[in-house]
């Protein structure tokens, strides 16, 4: 458990070092940027439907004097799977399970180095998510869904290249508390992507 706070803390301790060069010299940056990758759930409470892909717009903005830029995104992850189920008074039937869930995140962001092509980064905040489980089977479905906030730990590094950037994206999502089907759970979850940008 004291693993999901490491990145929380990082960035907390790398308030202590220089800021991101746009904000030094007072000049704003904007940086937009698309994600492609997999969120990782709880294989307990989520399967078969726990890996999930994902995709997401995030944006991170300094006005050219804040320690740290702002950062928010939105993004979105799904999964289908299918397979033959026993039912006591029907037999066995396929069934499809769908699951998808929705993110909304704001929070700050550190660069820990101002200069040069590579650029790591590490992040904290909160994310407000939207989750839903649906069933079908024999002409049948049922669905459920429901939502919570919680908080994430981030961490990263892009590689510049006059005003485009590329790199890898890892986060990691905790204190969510959810229930589908009355059943108790979380959608806390592990995330790598990567990630394509401009900044401007």
């Amino acid at each position: 458990m004291i693993s999901r706070f490491v990145l929380i803390l990082a960035f907390l301790i790398s308030l202590c070092v220089p800021t991101l060069a746009n904000a030094e010299d007072g000049t704003p940056f904007t940086m937009i940027s698309l994600l492609y990758g997999e969120v990782s759930l709880s294989q307990t409470y989520w399967a078969p439907v726990d890996k999930q892909t994902m995709i997401g717009m995030m944006i991170d903005y300094n006005p050219g004097n804040w320690p740290v830029n702002f950062l928010g995104w939105a993004s979105s992850s799904s999964k289908s799977a299918g397979g033959m189920v026993y039912y006591p008074r029907f037999g066995n039937a396929y069934t499809t399970v769908d699951a998808k869930i929705t993110e909304l995140s704001i929070g700050a962001r550190k660069y820990l180095m101002d200069t040069g092509m590579v650029r790591p980064y590490v992040s904290a905040g909160l994310s407000s998510i939207s989750a839903e489980l649906s069933a079908s089977a024999g002409g049948g479905s049922v669905s459920d869904n429901t939502s919570s906030i919680g908080y994430f730990g981030n961490g990263g590094v892009f590689f510049l290249i006059d005003r485009f950037s590329v790199g890898l994206d890892l986060k990691i999502l905790t204190g969510t508390s959810i229930k589908l089907y009355g059943v108790s759970g979380d959608a806390n979850y592990n995330r790598w992507s990567i990630i394509g940008g401009i900044s401007f």
